[in-house]
């Protein structure tokens, strides 16, 4: 399956001469249910940093109801930053190669 349009798209991310992310969507536990739901992005670094980091991508939601979606990891690191509001402010981690869902 393909990352629907407006969910994935690269144009605006993009630098001349880089590769666009990849749009499948590989990995993500039904997607179209995900995609119905949320704002999913990728985008490609910047040229510096091109031998480590595949893509960004990006997730935004305002759900009205709790919904549970899953990943299955590729061998890969994901650093997560999150904005969870409140005095805490944002937060990020990395989350090391899984051998679960994510």
């Amino acid at each position: 399956m393909a990352v629907p349009p407006g969910h994935g798209d690269s144009r605006g991310g993009e630098r001349p001469g880089a590769g666009a992310p990849r749009r499948d969507t590989r990995g993500i536990v039904d997607a179209a249910g995900l995609f119905a739901r949320v704002r999913f992005r990728r985008r490609a670094p910047a040229a510096p940093l091109l031998s480590c980091v595949e893509h960004y991508w990006l997730i935004d939601w305002d759900l009205d109801e709790p919904y549970v979606s899953y990943v299955v990891p590729h061998p890969s690191v994901n650093v997560v930053f999150e904005d969870r509001g409140g005095a805490r402010g944002p937060e990020a981690q990395v989350a090391g190669v899984g051998t679960g869902l994510f």
